[in-house]
């Protein structure tokens, strides 16, 4: 029970008490989970939205209400992340840049992109409850993938924990609740859906590797910033 509260506490603005490193360590599992709880409240607050509003104010305030209830962890990260690839020449260089609070013309550039492509998508979805379901479900399971399948790029900060417990369960149970929920979502299209994520949480691993090493925290909030876009396309007219 500690660990998936810990989950909430870290990936949402939720207060369930103090968390300490070994919580957060073991709440790595429940992360699908987590996500598909945000999803599923996301997708609550558009229908009351839709009770007062037009499609596209309520669409709009649907991407506030995700980047506020994450308490905005997951957009600073992907906006960090564009100023370290564009500005920086190599992993020094980088990772010093990500660290700077001060943001970028790319990252504004990016941040506006990400936000207006997924206000798009969302406004144009008939019925949202599966995309942002699916989407909010998938993006949270890719810090699994990448805490097993990837390394830290630096020896310090708060994302380090993730990497420091590799055990196969850590990445095989969330797997399969994942699986498991797609397939209940999406029947045989779940397996076409999962292989695409699969195949993009391979070619960033790849690409961050290469760039600097491996994988920080701010990296983790542009990956599941983009594997959420990528979702709600692949689920638009589904």
């Amino acid at each position: 029970m500690k660990e998936i509260l810990a989950t909430f506490k870290f990936l949402t603005i939720f207060p369930f008490g103090k968390v300490d490193e070994e919580d957060l360590k073991k709440s790595i599992i429940f992360f699908p989970l987590v996500g598909m709880v945000i999803g599923y409240f996301t997708y609550l607050f558009y229908l009351f939205l839709k009770r007062f509003f037009p499609n596209e104010i309520s669409s709009f305030f649907v991407i506030i209400f995700l980047i506020i209830i994450t308490g905005g962890i997951h957009i600073d990260g992907f906006v960090d992340t564009i100023d370290g690839v564009f500005g920086g020449k190599n992993k020094g260089e980088i990772l010093k840049i990500m660290e700077d609070p001060h943001i970028g013309g790319f990252s504004v550039i990016f941040l506006f992109s990400l936000l207006f492509l997924k206000f798009l998508i969302i406004k144009n979805i008939f019925n949202l409850k599966i995309p942002l379901i699916i989407s909010c479900l998938l993006s949270r399971y890719s810090v699994c993938y990448f805490s097993y399948f990837s390394i830290p790029a630096k020896d310090y900060g708060l994302s380090k924990i993730f990497f420091q417990d590799k055990k196969l369960s850590n990445f095989l149970l969330p797997t399969i609740f994942t699986l498991v929920i797609l397939f209940l979502f999406l029947n045989s299209f779940s397996f076409v859906i999962f292989a695409i994520n699969i195949l993009f949480f391979h070619i960033l691993n790849f690409y961050f590797k290469k760039k600097i090493g491996g994988i920080t925290g701010d990296n983790f909030g542009f990956i599941i910033e983009t594997t959420e876009l990528l979702n709600l396309f692949l689920l638009w007219r589904f």
